[in-house]
């Protein structure tokens, strides 16, 4: 009777650690690992991005007259944080959320509130929407990064148009819309 007892309770054991490692090897299967080479690589790529925004800024500094070489310089630099907060606040999601708005059977917009202030986008783990992984290879953060570095030049691109053409404020209000 106490073997039959014991024999049961191994056997419990047995299964109980079975299903825990089964658990673990689907869970396992079902993330995405981390490559060290993509994630550098999109490490300084987002670096160069970056350092891109200060290099046009330098650049319309000289071809502006020595009067607006701080205002092109301070149109730049705000663009890049304002940008940026932005991007983290409310654009990742419309761009990479999940799809809210289609027109003619293409996905316009993502829902908003799906990152909304980075909420799911992990440091250790590839980018997942609905349990299932939208870029591979690379962290979720640091995909977030690169594509906010484009979102914040293309206003510093489009900045030296406006040298001595549109007042500070309002070129705030367009780069936000």
């Amino acid at each position: 009777m106490a073997t039959t007892i014991a024999l049961a309770n191994a056997t419990s054991a047995v299964l109980a650690a079975a299903n825990a490692t089964s658990a673990v090897a689907a869970t396992a299967a079902a993330t995405q690992p981390i490559s060290g080479g993509d994630t550098t690589f999109m490490f300084l790529s987002t670096l160069l991005v970056q350092f891109m925004t200060p290099g046009l800024a330098l650049f319309y500094s000289g071809m502006v007259g020595t009067e607006s070489t701080v205002t092109v310089m301070f149109q730049s630099f705000v663009s890049l944080g304002l940008i940026f907060v932005l991007w983290v606040v409310v654009a990742f999601s419309l761009s990479f959320g999940t799809p809210w708005i289609s027109v003619g059977g293409y996905y316009f917009l993502g829902d908003p509130s799906t990152y909304f202030m980075l909420r799911g986008v992990t440091i250790y783990e590839p980018l997942q929407r609905a349990s299932q992984v939208v870029v591979k290879g690379f962290p979720g953060m640091l995909f977030m990064a690169f594509q906010a570095m484009f979102a914040v030049i293309t206003p510093a691109l489009i900045s030296g148009a406006f040298v001595d053409r549109l007042r500070f404020g309002p070129y705030m209000f367009f780069i936000s819309v």
